[in-house]
């Protein structure tokens, strides 16, 4: 049986039947809370419990720790499960063993197993992603997951991940974003991520508002939780940056010199270094330092200050809120605006962003930003984001879709120049799917 092929039946269901009826459960929306997710945890017999795991919170770089984290421990002999939110172009990215997408014939089984109890139960009405957050566990359970690596779905307290008992937390840097659903100040936010916080389970913070990293000593207080926070407890020194990655010594407890991560952005090695923290009070006897330095040098995630040369050179960051894009604009400035001469920006967002606190650090950089509408319900329309660019007197076009987007920035393009694509991780989806990043997903971009 062929597992890339979309038309293969598993007990009567096709992989994009099964992809439809999950994208179907967004039509209970979303809902913050544990009791769904505990009750449908309980249906599986608690695969949760089977394995060890690192539980991650933050606003931004949470992907990427928890890649970091994975490859480490990979290298290190054990076998490594991985759960993050969203995928880029297909549904298999977001749950990995030992660095391999889950594959079609899996999601299907997994799907009708679990669509088999829920359908046996009374007013058990997941929501989208506290099912598929029990089917990660379900498989890595099968699969023989020895650590999983986890990170939320959106804030914290109230996540279906939640549900899980880790060795160790990490929060990563908290910014705005989620307001609807996390609260309108910082303080607000803070509180949500830091409910993963477990009693007497360590946390490591990256760097943090002071407003925030007060909130999450508190919770941790009341919790009997060691903190060890980025630049109090650990810290780091940069010996050098470029686009293809950076190198940096490592000091806590421990010292580690001369690692190399081969992840672009000046943020980078911020987020390595939380993981090298986390890995230090996890004191696995595999953990030595050269494991370390080789697990951090092969680590891979895509979509964030990703470089790929196309017809042209395309940098992919999926920069989607106020403080993910002034870090993206100071490794623009910084790093990229040293290698190219010049920036066309591809942007395409969602409506319930804070697109004008995101643009202002971004636009000034580009000779010519192109806009576009994605193919998302939530979506900002290219007319709006227009709209505001104009306030700023910036030079703008508008593109029908991602790939009228892709041909205008080819027809605009002058040798030096840098095609950037951000905005929304769904912007860099799409535009990964046009340009055939996955030959067997060319034009297929799984959201609904």
């Amino acid at each position: 049986m062929k597992h890339d092929d979309q038309s293969f039946r598993i007990d009567g269901n096709t992989y994009n039947e099964t992809i439809d009826y999950l994208y179907g459960l967004q039509l209970h929306g979303i809902k913050l809370g544990l009791k769904n997710i505990g009750r449908l945890l309980n249906l599986l017999d608690n695969p949760h419990k089977t394995f060890r795991s690192v539980h991650i919170a933050g606003t931004n770089g949470k992907g990427s720790v928890a890649s970091f984290i994975a490859s480490v421990l990979r290298r290190a002999g054990y076998k490594v499960g991985m759960f993050t939110s969203p995928h880029l172009v297909s549904f298999t990215e977001r749950i990995r063993v030992n660095g391999i997408q889950i594959n079609r014939a899996e999601i299907i089984r997994a799907t009708n197993h679990i669509r088999k109890l829920i359908n046996a139960e009374k007013e058990l009405k997941p929501t989208f992603f506290e099912f598929v957050t029990a089917m990660a566990f379900h498989y890595f359970r099968t699969s023989g997951v020895q650590w999983a690596v986890v990170e939320t779905g959106m804030g914290g307290r109230l996540d279906a991940t939640n549900t899980l008992s880790p060795e160790i937390t990490v929060i990563t840097r908290i910014g705005m974003d989620h307001m609807e659903y996390l609260g309108n100040t910082l303080e607000d936010i803070a509180g949500e991520k830091a409910g993963i916080i477990k009693k007497g389970i360590p946390v490591v913070t990256g760097r943090q508002d002071d407003r925030a990293i007060k909130v999450i000593r508190e919770e941790a207080g009341m919790k009997q939780s060691p903190v060890y926070s980025y630049g109090r407890d650990f810290g780091i020194q940069i010996t050098g940056s470029g686009i293809k990655g950076s190198r940096f010594d490592y000091s806590s407890g421990n010292k580690i010199m001369d690692i190399f991560i081969p992840l672009g952005g000046y943020f980078q090695p911020e987020n390595a270094s939380a993981a090298i923290k986390a890995l230090e009070i996890i004191g696995c006897p595999e953990l030595s330092n050269d494991i370390i330095r080789e697990g951090l040098a092969s680590t891979r995630w895509e979509g964030r200050c990703e470089l790929v040369h196309w017809k042209y050179p395309i940098l992919f960051d999926g920069a989607h809120n106020p403080d993910a894009a002034q870090s993206l604009g100071k490794t623009l400035k910084g790093l990229y605006l040293k290698e190219f001469k010049d920036i066309i920006f591809i942007m395409g967002s969602m409506e319930d962003k804070d697109i004008d606190g995101h643009l202002r650090y971004l636009l000034p950089l580009g000779r010519l930003i192109i806009f576009t509408t994605l193919g998302f319900h939530r979506a900002a329309t290219a007319e709006g984001l227009r709209a505001i660019s104009k306030k700023a007197g910036l030079n703008s076009i508008i593109a029908g879709d991602m790939a009228e987007a892709l041909e205008l920035a080819g027809t605009h393009y002058r040798e030096g120049d840098l095609v950037a694509v951000t905005g929304s991780f769904y912007a860099v989806g799409e535009a990964k799917g046009v340009i055939g990043c996955d030959s067997s997903l060319i034009g297929l971009t799984e959201f609904r």
